[in-house]
């Protein structure tokens, strides 16, 4: 009986709470946090493309021009 009337002054008290807490307001796309992002940036970072190989970092990959000439590394 004790554990019931703890549990419904708690319920009581959280909804009493929930009445005069201000209501929520949705964040619109492309804000985090209240903060707006320009339309071409994202909170996700890309991954490095295959990671680190022969010739170039993580987050770039080898690219030659035409013909097979002039390589170099490029951003993914």
């Amino acid at each position: 009986m004790r554990h019931l009337t703890i549990a419904l002054a708690m319920g009581g008290l959280l909804g009493l709470a929930a009445a005069f807490a201000l209501p929520a307001q949705a964040t619109t796309p492309g804000s985090i946090g209240g903060l707006r992002l320009p339309a071409a940036s994202s909170p996700v970072e890309p991954a490095a493309c295959r990671g680190p190989g022969p010739h170039c970092p993580p987050g770039m990959h080898w690219v030659c021009g035409p013909y097979g000439h002039r390589c170099w590394c490029a951003p993914c």
